[in-house]
């Protein structure tokens, strides 16, 4: 059985290490398709539905400062676009342009093949192990944080 304190050092351990290869996860995301891994989600959102910006912040889980600044970078990089809305910059779509549909393609195939390089080891049942775990381990960690 394991102590309490070597839990917890065993925990953070895995968790920096994690955190260390999200980082590198997000630098292949980067290189391979120009976009990080929020900006990816973005394009994936608004794929899915024309979406405003504070539908955009809800959806992705990100305040509406954070949000503009990943709609500001995907504008520039000509991926996405503000329909006009004269009245408030707030309340315009936001829509895929087709180069956006295009790097949304590139994005999911350097991600998923990404996924599939860093799983191969794994057996099918170790992978649904592993996303069960997980699944668990987030809920447990934004059930401790949820006092913050």
């Amino acid at each position: 059985m394991i102590q309490s304190s070597d839990f917890c050092r065993e925990i953070t351990a895995l968790t920096d290490a994690l955190l260390h290869l999200c980082q590198r996860k997000e630098k292949h995301l980067l290189k391979y398709a120009g976009i990080t891994s929020v900006e990816l989600r973005a394009l994936q959102a608004v794929k899915e539905k024309r979406q405003t910006m504070r539908e955009l912040a809800q959806r992705l889980g990100l305040s509406p400062s954070r949000v503009t600044r990943v709609v500001d970078s995907l504008s520039r990089k000509n991926l996405i676009k503000r329909e006009d809305c004269p009245e408030d910059r707030r309340l315009c779509p936001v829509v895929l342009t087709p180069e956006g549909v295009e790097c949304l393609k590139l994005g999911e195939e350097v991600l998923y093949r990404f996924q599939e390089q860093v799983t191969s080891c794994l057996a099918e049942e170790e992978k649904q192990e592993v996303v069960s775990v997980l699944k668990r381990f987030v809920k447990a960690m934004e059930k401790g944080m949820a006092g913050e």
